[in-house]
């Protein structure tokens, strides 16, 4: 038979063959790792210098307020504060006023010749609705009629009642009428918006 030689001891070093090939992949490892230290530095310091910069600009922009406010006199600013008060008060007022003028001209305009009035009354409900009221004569029935038309295409008169109509001893009728007169035609402000209403 043959005899086979066997031996525990190696032939070639082991230390050698360790050594080599590891050591370039813990290069490899320990360079990456520095790089990535190195950038997680280079941020880290980035960020500080970047908070450090807003900080410094928030402490100037409150300087900057602080020395804008003390420009600022007060008694100015309490003086036009009065006076935005009274302007705006003005302005409500002139909102708020009614201009009745408007609607004897209008009247003027509407009514025949052959239709008078006699009786006028003028209110305002609480709702802000403006009623109209008036007592008239008219030389017959058909100028009534012919009244009520004209009063029912106006954009102005709404809900126009002509009522209680009864001749009087001379032959001429007598009525009543009552409307709802549109408040633009009557509110100061919308004489100066609404070119319509500069002829009335």
């Amino acid at each position: 038979m043959a005899e086979f030689k066997t031996s525990f001891i190696p032939k070639k070093s082991i230390t050698q063959t360790q050594s080599k090939k590891p050591q370039k992949g813990v290069d490899l490892v320990l360079f990456i790792s520095l790089i990535l230290f190195l950038a997680t530095l280079l941020v880290a310091g980035g960020v500080f210098v970047y908070g450090t910069l807003l900080e410094r600009q928030e402490q100037s922009l409150i300087l900057s307020i602080e020395r804008a406010r003390e420009a600022i006199e007060p008694e100015l600013v309490d003086s036009l504060k009065r006076i935005d008060s009274r302007i705006e008060a003005t302005r409500q007022i002139l909102d708020d006023h009614l201009v009745i003028s408007t609607v004897f001209n209008l009247l003027e305009q509407l009514t025949l010749e052959s239709v008078s009035f006699d009786g006028l009354l003028f209110s305002m409900e609480p709702n802000g609705k403006i009623i109209l009221k008036l007592s008239g004569v008219s030389r017959d029935y058909s100028s009534v009629a012919l009244q009520s038309v004209i009063f029912g295409e106006n954009r102005f008169i709404e809900n126009s009642i002509f009522s209680d109509l009864h001749l009087n001893p001379q032959g001429n009728v007598l009525f009543n009428f009552s409307a709802n007169i549109n408040d633009r035609l009557v509110s100061y402000k919308n004489i100066f918006v609404d070119s319509s209403l500069s002829g009335i």
